[in-house]
C-alpha cells in the first residue's frame, strides 16, 4: 500500500462524508490502493474502476 494513501484516506474520508456502511465508486483507481485504505479503514464497500487494462487486473 502507498504510504500516500495512509496518509490521503483520512482527508478524503472527511471531505466527502464518508460513513461506515456507505457504496463507494473510485472512478481512475489506479492500482486501488487508496480504495483498498478507505474500504479498510471504515469498513465501506468500494468498488474500483480505471481505463487501463494494466490497473484493472
Amino acid at each position: 500500500m502507498g504510504r500516500w494513501s495512509r496518509r490521503l484516506a483520512p482527508l478524503l474520508i472527511e471531505f466527502a462524508g464518508i460513513r461506515d456502511g456507505d457504496r463507494v465508486l473510485d472512478v481512475g483507481s489506479g492500482t486501488g490502493s487508496l480504495a483498498l485504505e478507505v474500504s479498510a479503514s471504515r469498513g465501506v464497500e468500494v468498488v474500483g474502476i480505471d481505463p487501463s487494462a494494466v490497473f484493472v487486473e
